[in-house]
């Protein structure tokens, strides 16, 4: 399905709970200084709308901040707090703001952002942000392909595996549910300034935006990886591998010499952070429709992880800022793990 104009704009919400709406947007320093991402999250049935702001400074620590409100801001832009996205051009061009305070960590991995309470005594820096990103190809729609590798299934005695065994009736009925639900990713150029208490850094590397909607019910995936990186104009990749029910969904595309090439398949090897959650050492082998193999190699300079509950299910995601080598270039980008907890 060809992602369209209008699709860049906000959507009808359907009559379900777990129905979301999400705006994402990365940037990163092509000499390895500044990074971080933004998230919007639209819930309009539970009256909830999310913002979240990750920055890495550029001596390896990290500012936090996360913002809830009930109710939807006024105007065309999307706005959570102090955070803000504006369509300039659809397809083409998102103005990217933030305003406001950060929770500062001397690492990534200080950040947990499951219990609040902790960081109300944190040091806090001032941080602005006013970066353009664009588009160095047409937005790319993820199309899921079924694999024939199954994962495994929970074996008795291990911790939950009667609960998640229970569950799989449901799972199975929200699967269903959310079959129309899309999500499109497009890498691009940004641009802009960073304000980080009082000093001001102009930004000319790079970025990727992605914009999912539809029934989207964190109760019912096991896992999911999604790497990807820009490594110039007219190179990059884009990855995503979804675990559901004991089946492995796979997702990919390669930006080479300026052309977007399918990937039919691609497989992961790395070590593990301190976590037990995030990957640390990364290497990857994508094969192409083609019949071509790519191998990858990555790694992790910090992340964060982010608790997500849904109901009695409890997932984490870890964000790792990442550099990756290939075809004797390197780039940056994002390591995006994320894992069920419980059961």
């Amino acid at each position: 399905m060809t992602v369209a104009a209008h699709d860049e704009s906000t959507h009808a919400a359907r009559p379900d709970p777990d129905w979301s709406e999400s705006f994402y947007a990365s940037f990163f320093d092509p000499n390895g200084g500044w990074a971080g991402f933004t998230y919007i999250r639209r819930q309009p049935q539970i009256d909830e709308y999310r913002g979240l702001v990750v920055v890495y400074f550029p001596d390896g620590s990290a500012g936090v901040v996360a913002h809830v409100e009930t109710t939807p801001a006024e105007g065309g832009a999307l706005r959570v707090g102090g955070l803000c996205h504006t369509m300039i051009e659809p397809l083409q061009l998102w103005r990217i703001q933030y305003q406001g305070e950060v929770f500062h960590f001397e690492r990534a991995s200080e950040v947990t952002l499951g219990n609040d309470a902790p960081y109300v005594h944190r040091p806090r820096r001032e941080l602005e942000l006013d970066l353009e990103i664009g588009a160095y190809h047409p937005p790319i729609e993820s199309r899921l392909r079924r694999t024939r590798r199954a994962l495994p299934r929970p074996r008795r005695n291990e911790p939950g595996w009667l609960q998640s065994l229970a569950s799989l009736p449901l799972r199975v009925r929200r699967v269903i549910a959310m079959d129309d639900a899309r999500r499109y990713e497009v890498a691009g150029p940004a641009h802009g300034t960073i304000v980080a208490n009082g000093r001001c850094d102009e930004l000319a590397g790079s970025g990727r935006r992605d914009h999912a909607w539809g029934v989207r019910d964190y109760r019912v995936l096991d896992s999911w990886r999604w790497l990807n990186c820009n490594l110039g104009p007219r190179d990059g990749f884009g990855l995503a591998h979804v675990e559901v029910l004991g089946l492995q969904h796979t997702h990919g595309h390669l930006l080479c010499d300026g052309r977007l090439i399918e990937v039919a398949d691609w497989s992961l090897e790395n070590d593990w952070d301190a976590s037990g959650i995030g990957g640390q050492s990364l290497r990857i082998v994508a094969t192409t429709v083609d019949g071509d193999e790519h191998v990858i190699r990555g790694e992790v300079l910090g992340s964060v992880q982010l608790p997500m509950r849904a109901r009695e299910f409890v997932s984490v995601v870890s964000e790792g800022r990442a550099r990756f080598h290939w075809n004797g270039r390197t780039g940056f980008g994002i390591s995006e793990f994320f894992e069920r907890v419980h059961p």
